[in-house]
């Protein structure tokens, strides 16, 4: 479905986006918990993932109202030459080094991260978002691990809607 007319159906004044470029033990229970949360708080919740790499974990929320679901980031929609299932498949979830030297200081890992790869494909995915989402009032652009919780509002989760929607 186009985003205006999904938007049109279901509109929501509130969004939250985050995109996921790894997979590790535990993202795909973060992510499960980060759409959950903000589905139920009645935000729109959109999510580009890299090669899909965590629609097993979430497949079960992807039809709530609100959310918006992309196996895909903007690296794999620009270079498919690199970003292809080859690439897909060197992906895994075990330890990584960020940087050289931490292989050489005698830290194990299978390999080293592409970390700077990941946050520039990243950013760009989120200007796509607000590329592909001009009419959402206000979009929160943040990493999966990150809920947003108002300690003033109560401890309940119909005081944190409440709160959150209060004009």
């Amino acid at each position: 479905m186009e985003i205006k007319a999904l938007m049109a159906a279901d509109y929501r004044p509130h969004a939250v986006c985050t995109v996921q470029t790894f997979k590790n033990a535990q993202s795909g229970a973060m992510l499960y918990m980060f759409i959950a949360y903000y589905q139920q708080m009645g935000w729109r919740v959109i999510v580009y993932d890299r090669f899909g790499m965590h629609e097993k974990e979430v497949k079960s929320l992807l039809k709530l109202p609100g959310v918006d679901y992309y196996p895909f980031t903007v690296y794999q929609l620009t270079q498919p030459t690199k970003y292809n299932r080859e690439y897909a498949l060197k992906q895994d979830n075990g330890y990584k080094s960020f940087y050289k030297m931490e292989v050489n200081w005698g830290y194990s890992a299978k390999k080293l991260a592409d970390t700077a790869d990941q946050d520039a494909d990243k950013s760009r995915t989120y200007d796509y978002a607000r590329l592909e989402y001009p009419q959402q009032h206000m979009i929160l652009y943040i990493d999966a691990d990150e809920l947003f919780y108002c300690p003033q509002a109560g401890d309940t989760a119909a005081q944190q809607k409440a709160y959150q929607h209060r004009t």
